[in-house]
């Protein structure tokens, strides 16, 4: 027994070291990687701008994406890269949990917080248990590595540097074939075009906005004298990567068949909504709808764009699933709009039947999620797989009902939330020695947060006057869901930091840059 009882201290006490050089390897790693690795962003000064959807840019094109604009006309391309990192639907647990990696990636040399406001209706916490995986697998690295380790599609080693030498090898030919490309064949031109559509919006993705735009403008070479197909591609990821100027190049130059009128009238629609003009965007979108009124997507948008007109937006979305019984989106924005007139039998009718046409959609799960919490029956939400035995498969929906059963978001208000990880996000990047500037909403100051901010050494802006002296009304300024920003409004807090950034790094003022708001 003596024996056996040695063997097991040898045993864990092996356990204990290899789990504390994992944690201590883990440690040193990810400080070489912060301070020798380099960022992803290409700019000599970096912004990273970090929040909720308002950041991401809901309603048209982002400031992050806008401020890159005004930083590039006043400075060049290289001075500035301004980085999104806004997560839809986040609340401001979502924002600190990826603040770390975000700093560590970007090493930014200044950091823009929008966030709170998703906290009202959105209660689970990035940081909670986001699965049920075992104990283990949550809190022992051992654990994970030797996981890892016995993980059949893990790519490491050898096949790792193949692929790695595969894409440097696909790098290289695209830079010898683009100077060249006059002289392919328009089968392969075609090719050529397809291949930048796809990079345009993996940089877009990557929220490398520059990077984007310059393999649309190859694409757009690439196309000159090509077919009616290939530009049709370019103006569709165009408007996905949210350049509609250049969307509206192609589409006027462009000539769509008498059979697809209805499709070019929706690309301009889709290319004038992104540029804040709601008014050509209806007119637009009706004509496409007369052209074609058998299109779920045309009736969807005009939907989108009268949502805050519920009757009409309704009317719009219930045509789209008449239409197209089969395709999730419109029983969402339903639901979404059942919930702002809170009618909730209605509102859970429309997202279960979302998830039962799209199990992995994370976005009605989680306002199923939300509705049963707010109506105190957690034990639907807890019993959702029974109805749609699909969820079961994915691990989104076990998370959220381990932290419904739990009820580990209840353990502070939504003000309590946003007001203490403000606090925290601050004085983790002022310990890095970088300014950070924490936002209002344009119409919108949450309680708490300016003195969370100034007290950890933030700089705090009000924009709601700025908004006030610009735009004669709301109208100006709303995106087409009566919540977010459109274009225009998006540019207005675009210049405002832009101003900022330029100051606190000693710059000339742009004379693009907005007069400046209340700061303190």
């Amino acid at each position: 027994m003596r024996k056996i009882g040695l063997i097991l201290l040898v045993l864990l006490a092996s356990a204990l070291l290899m789990e504390a050089a994992l944690r201590l390897f883990g440690y040193v790693s990810m400080s070489l990687k912060r301070a020798g690795s380099p960022p992803v962003a290409s700019g000599n000064r970096r912004i990273l701008c970090i929040g909720d959807c308002m950041v991401l840019g809901a309603g048209g094109r982002s400031f992050p994406e806008q401020m890159q604009d005004i930083l590039l006309e006043q400075y060049g391309v290289n001075a500035f890269s301004v980085i999104n990192a806004g997560k839809a639907s986040g609340n401001s647990s979502h924002m600190l949990a990826a603040l770390p990696e975000a700093m560590g990636k970007y090493r930014p040399d200044l950091v823009i917080i929008m966030t709170g406001r998703n906290n009202t209706w959105n209660p689970f916490r990035e940081d909670a248990p986001d699965s049920d995986a075992p104990f283990l697998a949550r809190h022992s690295r051992m654990y994970r590595f030797l996981k890892f380790l016995t993980h059949k599609d893990e790519r490491i080693g050898p096949e790792r540097g193949v692929l790695s030498a595969r894409l440097a090898s696909l790098e290289t030919e695209e830079r010898n074939v683009f100077p060249r490309f006059s002289e392919l064949s328009a089968k392969a031109r075609a090719r050529l075009v397809s291949y930048y559509c796809a990079s345009a919006q993996m940089f877009y993705n990557l929220s490398d906005y520059l990077s984007a735009s310059a393999e649309l403008d190859k694409a757009m070479a690439c196309a000159k004298g090509g077919g009616y197909s290939v530009v049709r591609e370019i103006i569709r990821m165009s408007i996905i990567c949210r350049a509609p100027d250049k969307a509206l190049v192609l589409l006027r130059s462009a000539a769509f068949p008498s059979s697809d009128r209805a499709l070019e009238k929706f690309y301009y629609a889709q290319a004038y909504e992104l540029q804040g003009d709601a008014v050509k965007a209806d007119r637009l979108l009706r004509e496409a709808v007369r052209l074609d009124p058998y299109n779920w997507e045309y009736h969807f948008e005009l939907g989108r764009l009268h949502d805050w007109d519920t009757k009409k937006a309704l009317a719009y979305y219930s045509e789209a699933k008449r239409l197209s019984p089969r395709v999730p989106h419109p029983y969402y924005a339903m639901g979404l709009l059942f919930i702002r007139t809170k009618n909730l039998h209605e509102a859970e009718a429309e997202f279960k039947q979302a998830l039962r046409l799209d199990p992995a959609n994370v976005n009605p799960l989680r306002r199923l999620a939300e509705l049963n919490l707010k109506r105190k029956t957690p034990e639907r939400f807890l019993a959702l797989w029974k109805e749609i035995p699909e969820l079961s498969q994915f691990p989104e929906y076990n998370g959220l009902r381990v932290s419904v059963q739990d009820g580990r978001f209840l353990r502070r208000t939504p003000k309590e939330e946003w007001v203490s990880d403000i606090s925290e996000a601050v004085t983790m990047v002022r310990r890095a020695g970088v300014p950070v500037i924490v936002s209002s909403y344009h119409e919108l100051n949450l309680e708490g947060m300016r003195d969370a901010a100034e007290t950890n050494g933030a700089i705090y802006v009000d924009l709601e006057p700025v908004f006030k002296q610009r735009f004669k009304t709301r109208q100006e300024y709303t995106a087409y869901d009566n919540v977010h920003c459109n274009t225009r409004g998006y540019r207005a807090i675009a210049e405002v930091f832009a101003g900022m950034a330029e100051d606190l790094f000693g710059l000339t003022k742009s004379t693009s840059a907005a007069s400046s708001p209340a700061v303190r």
